[in-house]
């Protein structure tokens, strides 16, 4: 196999990889499955076409290592666990219900404005 032939394989197993999270997000939140899966198919038909031109081999069977990558990929990235992204939580002290809310930075000037108009 050619270095060019096992680029190709490569990008297409990455694209699995990648479009089958996509497709895995998708079927869990239920979204369009069919866009990752159309997605991945347009990413790997160039790659097809250029393993067929560029196999060196007589048999020229070579096409079949870049189809195969290119579904094992797709299948194994949907079939890898989606992890649950949880929230950050903000830790804060919390208030006593005794203790006064802060001042506002412009309350005070608002209070000042208003009296100075209402005594006019």
């Amino acid at each position: 196999m050619t270095l060019p032939l096992l680029l190709c394989a490569l990008i297409a197993l990455t694209s699995g990889l990648h479009f089958g999270r996509r497709f895995a997000q998708a079927h869990a939140a239920g979204g369009n499955v069919a866009l990752p899966a159309l997605a991945h198919g347009v990413i790997v038909t160039p790659l097809m076409i250029l393993t067929v031109v560029l196999d060196p081999t007589a048999a020229g069977l070579l096409w079949m290592a870049v189809a195969t990558a290119a579904l094992v990929g797709l299948a194994v990235g949907a079939l890898r666990p989606v992890r649950e992204v949880t929230p950050a939580v903000t830790l804060a002290p919390q208030r006593l219900a005794d203790t006064p809310l802060p001042a506002q930075p412009g309350a005070q000037h608002a209070a000042q404005h208003a009296a100075q108009h209402s005594a006019a």
